[in-house]
């Protein structure tokens, strides 16, 4: 997906982290598991 402008650095800061805090979770959940 790419968005005109200015805006597309701020989007991707933002699905940066909310992948980051997806990938944390998940990875913590392993770890529980496991």
């Amino acid at each position: 997906m790419v968005l005109p402008g200015g805006e597309q650095g701020q989007a991707g800061i933002e699905i940066g982290l909310a992948f980051a805090y997806l990938g944390s979770a998940l990875f913590e959940r392993l770890l529980a598991q496991g």
